[in-house]
């Protein structure tokens, strides 16, 4: 009885080791797999500032976000007009129309720069400063 009672401890003892060996070892896969997954921190949005002559007439950030207007928000306001692959800021009213329509003429952030500059417009790149 007490040899079947030590057998019975024995082979209880080894199962809970193994299962606890198989799932260290399981946690260690799992561990082990995001940290080859990582990858370096993202680098900051690429900005530019676009000028027309001496005056800056937009800001544009590198980012799905916001277009921002000269203009004043509609009565009542209303959600900003997000756009899927640049977020821009306009300075000067004059010269909005004109950049919506380049933009609406782009596919890309690159594009839509291509499109400034053979509009006659200096685009200046900024450093990859944080925005805040």
């Amino acid at each position: 009885m007490i040899a079947a009672a030590l057998g019975y401890l024995t082979m209880a003892t080894m199962t809970n080791c193994t299962s606890a060996r198989t799932d260290t070892m399981s946690n260690d896969r799992e561990t082990a797999a995001p940290k080859a997954e990582q990858t370096a921190p993202a680098a900051p949005p690429l900005k530019w500032t676009v000028w027309q002559g001496n005056f800056r007439v937009l800001t544009i950030v590198g980012e799905p976000g916001p277009l921002i207007s000269t203009a004043p928000p509609p009565p009542g306001g209303g959600p900003l007009v997000q756009h899927p692959f640049l977020s821009a800021t306009a300075e000067l009213p004059t010269a909005e129309h004109e950049l919506r329509e380049l933009l609406l003429k782009s596919t890309s952030v690159d594009e839509y720069l291509e499109h400034l500059r053979g509009a006659g417009f200096r685009v200046q790149a900024e450093t990859n400063a944080p925005r805040h």
